[in-house]
């Protein structure tokens, strides 16, 4: 068995994990690699599953993957501009209207995984960084659709 820092993986995880990878169109890399992608992948479901009291509890993955077109996250270690700290990044990606055209939207979260908690950082629009008052608005408008969509009844048939 392969361990992590905090738990253990068995054979069958790590089989249907690279399982997975394979059908995804990714070839075998090694079990340490594999271990690293999936490690990965649990940093970005700290922010997808999380839910946002604000709203209802909604979570990141419903209002982000419903609100833009084409929604990609990663995760990777960066250093903050002006220092040598290591920061854990989640990258989010994804198309938007921005004052009627379509944009890439890059949403950048600084994750504390000690704390458990996590804050947006950065946004671009086409590789344009934008400032506070565009984040929480965007922030708003994202959650707001999502809760709008969510509280939608659908009739009975």
């Amino acid at each position: 068995m392969l361990e992590s820092d905090d738990e253990t993986l068995t054979e069958e995880q790590i089989d249907d994990f690279l399982d997975r990878l394979e059908k995804a169109g990714f070839f075998y890399v090694g079990e340490k690699k594999a271990l690293e992608i999936l490690e990965n992948e649990n940093k970005i479901a700290m922010i997808r599953y999380a839910e946002n009291q604000l709203y209802d509890g909604i979570m990141y993955k419903d209002a982000f993957e419903g609100f833009f077109s084409n929604p990609k996250w990663r995760y990777f270690e960066g250093k903050r501009d002006g220092s040598d700290d290591i920061v854990e990044t989640i990258e989010f990606t994804g198309g938007c209207l921005y004052r009627e055209k379509e944009v890439t939207a890059l949403v950048q979260f600084e994750l504390n995984e000690d704390e458990g908690k996590f804050q947006v950082v950065y946004l671009s629009f086409n590789d344009v960084p934008q400032d506070a008052l565009i984040i929480s608005g965007l922030i708003d408008k994202v959650f707001s659709d999502a809760q709008l969509n969510a509280k939608k009844v659908k009739p009975i048939n």
